[in-house]
This record gives structure tokens, sequence and C-alpha cells, in this order.
């Protein structure tokens, strides 16, 4: 038995473009997108005028994703059900109060953003190719193509034509933590990004890059998702061999074709796959090394961001020193100022695996391990240079969401902090040696509703009022009423209470405070606040 058979239908021509620019660009796009095919043959199946859709959509499969609604759950239960254990799930209720949800309706989309250019692929060098939106939005409404061109933009904070995107949709409370955003503002890799697709457009089988999780937020249309478990041969999620000649390897056809004759070579009940269907205001989370493919059932906006957080740092850090060598060192030495504790873990790890890092010089008896002193010594002339003002910048992103977490988040957090991080003697000892890149002159600093001073000697901060501290506590750090709470890098990442004070050498947030989150969205002083570049390749998550 062969898969669904996909049959001719008749299905009214959408016509003709209303621009009359638009044939060019879509044109020149194609062609330069895939020089394997011309731009014409496109649409050489017809999948515009037959039932594909229907034999692929909602109702065809079993739903297997589990679902929960944010008002069902803590942000602990998440955490200890689906983000520690790496379980996908799609979460409803989180996107409701997400200004995205009117501002990117279709005709306010046009309306604004018209004029913007965006990503919608790459050349065979990997240079970007970019349409404005007014042609791109015309393209969708009239294209019959079988795998349509994909709008996914990486870098929107880059023109102001397109910043104000940022501005609708923010980091989930389920989500608090991006470890990469220590980078700054041009190392960090592009992380998250503004998403069109077309029906029938998509990504087939992939894992996420350099060890990251990825949560994907649908603002309108539906799309279909397929996960397999980390452990599963790609051989087995390509569907090796079952490809047959003519046959192209697009999400579209996978779905169609590829997976059906998959769960047949595998058996009924055999072959371990979670499917489900995302519809509008839902956002799924895909754990790292989940294998994934995605489909748009209809006309779809979305966003999306890949992260690295305290519970997949390890696998995270690995990746990274192993796939991208020199900029292993960079997140070295950003862990080593705000989060030293996270550094010394990515020294055991690399001793533990007899790891040499790019920077380091190659050691007599072929003793290749990293040490917390030979590695400090030698990171921090390298971090001469790349601390530079762009850590006020990342120290905002760090405090980003602060009174916004509910107070079930500072509890989840503070034991997953205790879980990811160790507590040996030495990572106790690193909690005296926190830097900072800037110290008060005088003992005192103003915050936004308040006071907050500095006792050097004591290495005692104080907060009063709905001031915001963020200077170095060697010692131990307390807080008072609404303010931010911030001393150096945490040592066991500990946030407590949702009142009064709490003081620790290990800091421990209390009142209104928070302490090391990531915010996405918003940009500090006309600055980006962390794409990374300009591109980057297609996302691998969340299409």
């Amino acid at each position: 038995m062969d898969s669904p058979r996909i049959e001719a239908r008749p299905t009214p021509h959408p016509g003709k473009f209303d621009h009359a620019k638009t044939f060019r660009k879509v044109h020149y796009a194609k062609k330069h997108q895939r020089t394997d095919i011309r731009p014409d043959n496109w649409g050489k199946f017809g999948y515009w005028q037959t039932n594909v859709m229907d034999l692929i959509g909602k109702g065809t499969f079993e739903e297997t994703i589990p679902r929960v609604h944010i008002k069902d759950t803590s942000v602990r239960e998440f955490i200890e059900k689906y983000e520690k254990p790496g379980l996908p799930v799609i979460i409803q209720g989180l996107m409701d109060d997400w200004p995205a949800m009117q501002n990117w309706e279709w005709s306010r989309l046009e309306r604004k953003y018209r004029h913007g250019s965006f990503k919608v692929g790459e050349d065979d060098d990997g240079h970007r190719i970019k349409m404005r939106l007014k042609y791109f939005l015309d393209y969708l409404r009239h294209q019959t193509d079988d795998s349509p061109l994909y709008l996914f933009e990486s870098a929107c904070e880059d023109a102001t034509r397109t910043a104000g995107l940022l501005e609708d949709f923010r980091i989930p409370d389920v989500f608090p933590f991006d470890l990469h955003c220590v980078l700054g503002l041009d190392d960090r890799p592009p992380h998250r990004w503004f998403l069109i697709g077309p029906k029938r457009s998509g990504t087939t089988v992939h894992r996420d890059p350099i060890g990251t999780a990825a949560w994907n937020a649908l603002q309108s249309g539906e799309k279909r998702w397929c996960l397999f478990p980390p452990d599963l041969p790609k051989e087995i999620v390509k569907a090796k061999g079952l490809r047959r000649e003519g046959e192209d390897d697009e999400a579209i056809d996978w779905f169609a074709k590829l997976l059906p004759r998959l769960k047949r070579r595998e058996g009924p009940g055999k072959l371990r796959i979670l499917e489900g269907t995302q519809g509008p205001g839902e956002i799924i989370f895909v754990p790292p090394r989940w294998w994934h493919a995605v489909v748009n059932l209809s006309d779809t906006v979305a966003c999306t961001q890949n992260f690295v957080s305290l519970a997949n740092f390890d696998l995270a850090w690995k990746e990274m020193r192993r796939g991208r060598k020199k900029l292993a060192v960079r997140w070295l030495n950003r862990l080593d100022t705000f989060f030293p504790e996270l550094a010394h873990r990515a020294r055991q790890l690399n001793r533990a695996d007899n790891w040499r890092m790019h920077n380091e010089p190659r050691r007599a008896g072929g003793d290749h391990s990293s040490s917390d002193s030979s590695s400090s010594s030698s990171s921090s002339s390298e971090a001469s240079t790349e601390m530079s003002a762009d850590l006020e910048d990342i120290e905002e992103e760090l405090m980003g969401l602060e009174s916004r977490w509910p107070a079930d988040l500072k509890e989840a957090v503070e034991a997953r902090r205790n879980e990811a991080v160790g507590s040996d003697g030495a990572a106790k000892a690193s909690r005296s040696r926190r830097r900072r890149h800037k110290v008060p002159q005088n003992g005192e600093q103003r915050g936004g509703g308040g006071d907050v001073t500095m006792t050097p000697v004591e290495g005692h901060v104080g907060g009063q009022g709905g001031g915001t501290q963020s200077e170095e506590a060697p010692v131990g750090a307390v807080g008072n009423g609404h303010g931010v709470n911030m001393p150096q890098a945490p040592a066991a990442f500990e946030i407590s209470g949702s009142g009064g004070s709490s003081s620790s050498s290990s800091l421990q947030t209390a009142g209104g405070g928070v302490c090391g989150p990531s915010r996405m969205g918003r940009r500090s002083s006309g600055r980006r606040a962390g794409a990374g570049g300009g591109g980057g390749g297609q996302p691998l998550s969340a299409v």
C-alpha cells in the first residue's frame, strides 16, 4: 500500500499579482534560492489544485503532543514535567496579552511594514535574499508553488522599518533564561525570527543548532508538527531509501509521501513519534536535540526563539566548544563576568572530557585539561578586549523580566539553579572572585525610585523602594522592597520569596526582584539586543 493518493480537484486560480513588480521580485528570489530547478518549475506537482492539504491536515493523524493551559500549571510544574525531562508540549494562554495578537493581523502588518525588507531565502554563497513585505504578501495571496518561499527574518532590529515588530511579543515566563545573551550585541548567533509562512511551506526533518532548545509562538494559521526523540537515528527520521525518483525533498513532500511510508515500514505503533497541530495563540516547546519537521497548513504568522537555559547548559556548552571554537572562548569570558559558577561548570566539563579550548596552549604529555587558574589567566587578557560598552546592554537584557515574574516562577528558578549548578568547594570559592565591569566611585548610585548603596569592605548591597541595584556584591546581597536584585552572577543561582529581604553569599533575591532572565523584543539606547549580525541560515526550528 502506497501513500494516500494525491488527486486533482477543481480549484479556482488565485489570480495575478496585484503589484507590477511582484513577479520580477519573486522570480529573482526563486532563481537564486534554488538553482537546481527553474523558477517556473516551483509548482510542477500542482499541489495547489489537489487534495494534498486534506491528506496531511488536522484529523488525518493522532494528536499526541501534550497540551497544557498556563492557567492549569505553575512554572515549577512546567519545568519539572516538561523542561527537565526534555518533553515537547503545546502551551495555551501565554500569548493572550501579546500586542502581536492584534498588531500582526494581515491588514495591519501590510499597512505598517509594507516597505520593510525581509529575508526570504539565501543564495548558494549564503547571501541574504530579501523582499519588501508588500511584494511578499502579494505573492502569498496568489502563489501556486508546491513549496513556497518562506519569510524568516532574524534581524528586525537592524532597520527602523521593522524594529517595531520586536515590541509586539516577549519571552514567555516559562522560558526565563537564555544564557547566550551574555555574548552581547554582535557575537551572539542568530536566535530569534519573525516568520510568515504561506500554506504548503515548511521545513523538513532537522535538529536545532548548537544544543539549543526552542519555542515557537503562532499568531495566526495552523502548523502541523512531527517530532522524534533525540536517540532515533538520522536514517530513520529522514526516511532514507523511501524517496522515489522524481520526488522532491521539501516539507510538503515529506509529510504527504515519506512519513506515511516510514510509518508503514517501521510497523504500527513502533515508530516513536509525537504529532500535533498548533493553532493561533499557542506556543510549542521543542527540547534540545529533538528531530522535528513542520508544514504550514494555512498561511501563518509566527515568531520563534532558540535559547540556552540551565536545563540544557551542559549540552549547549559541549556543542559550542566543538562547533564554534572561537565563540566558545568569548562565551566563557562572558560567563566569567556574569555567571562565574557556570563558567566553573564549563571548565569542569572540559576537564572531564580532557578538552582543550581554542585559546589554550598544548601541554606536555598530551594533557589538555582546562583548569580554572590557567583559563582564568588566559581569558583575562582576552576579556579586556571583549568587555566593552555593550556590557551595560547585556546587564539590561539580563534584568529585563524583573517584576513581571510571579512568585512560583522565582521558586521554580531557585530549584532549577540549585540542580543545574554544582555546590563543590571550588564553586563556593569562586563566589569571592566575582568581577564587575563597573564599580561605584562614591559608594552610592541612584536607582529608579530609590537609592542603591554599596559598602566596598563588606560587599553589602542594599536597595530601598523601587530602585534597581546591579553592583558587585562579593560576599552577600540584601534587597528590600520592590527593587531589582542583580549583584554579579549568583553563585547557587537562588531566587526566593516574594516579600521582605534575604541575604546570602549565593545571592537570594527578595521583594519583587529577579535575577538573570533574558528579555526579547526590546532595544536599549537604540542598539540592537542581540540578533548577532545580519543573517544566519534559515530558522532550523519552529517554521
